[in-house]
């Protein structure tokens, strides 16, 4: 006995892409290491979480409820204020889903926190489980599209405004298709996820600009970085003005 909680780490030998747009990987060979993200991701949300013992996970407040409670604290006093913020925040409450799945959900599931094996597109494993939780599996796959497809290679490492075909790389549509072959659930996405999604990442990028400001900041590059919550503000109010009445 340590009298401490603590766990054990063995190494998985294999890639880690820093780059969605696979650089590493010959052009016709993309689309099958995107393919083996949706799988994963889908097997992940198919796993029962009560019989591995997560059910613990679960909490009595809906899963999304909390989701846009959570994102709308992180803009404290604007949420209010800011006429931005405010629309997307009453959108979502007004958006909605009358029910959700409730499944294991990674939480920060992307390129970078994944490994491959190191000469083919089948996944080694999946990494950074700190945002682990129990909830809708749809919140995982918005995830995904929004930091890839909605999100530049200058501003966090997407894809979005790459000639996606000239580079052998999926759309966002068909990605959603990898993802539904595999899901053991009939649910789709809706505006309200990729909303959710976009107005999530404003949220950690205007805390981000909220330590810089406080000076507490850890990376040198945080007020930089922080500029991007109003860009993805900007982008969850493109897909609200997209939907019939706005």
């Amino acid at each position: 006995m340590v009298g401490t909680p603590f766990y054990l780490m063995g190494r998985l030998d294999g890639h880690v892409f820093q780059d969605a747009a696979l650089p590493e990987v010959p052009k016709d060979g993309r689309r099958a290491y995107y393919r083996e993200l949706a799988r994963v991701l889908a097997a992940l949300h198919a796993v029962d979480v009560d019989a591995v013992g997560l059910g613990g996970f679960r909490r009595p407040e809906r899963f999304l409820v909390r989701q846009i409670n959570l994102w709308a604290r992180q803009w404290e006093e604007l949420a209010e204020s800011d006429p931005d913020v405010a629309r997307v925040i009453g959108w979502l409450r007004a958006h909605l889903p009358e029910d959700e799945l409730s499944t294991i959900v990674h939480g920060d599931y992307k390129f970078t926190n994944v490994i491959f094996s190191a000469d083919r597109p089948a996944l080694a494993g999946v990494f950074d489980w700190e945002l682990c939780t129990v909830g809708d599996p749809l919140v995982d796959l918005a995830h995904v599209w929004a930091f890839l497809w909605m999100t530049t290679l200058d501003e966090y490492g997407g894809i979005m405004g790459i000639d996606l075909d000239a580079e052998g790389i999926p759309t966002a549509e068909e990605f959603f298709g990898f993802y539904y072959e595999h899901a053991g659930h009939d649910r789709r996405l809706t505006p309200f996820h990729l909303v959710l999604a976009l107005f999530r990442n404003a949220g950690i990028f205007h805390g981000i600009a909220q330590r810089a400001l406080a000076g507490s900041a850890n990376a040198g590059n945080a007020e930089e970085k922080g500029k991007l919550d109003r860009i993805y503000l900007g982008r969850a109010l493109a897909v609200i003005d997209a939907q019939p009445g706005g």
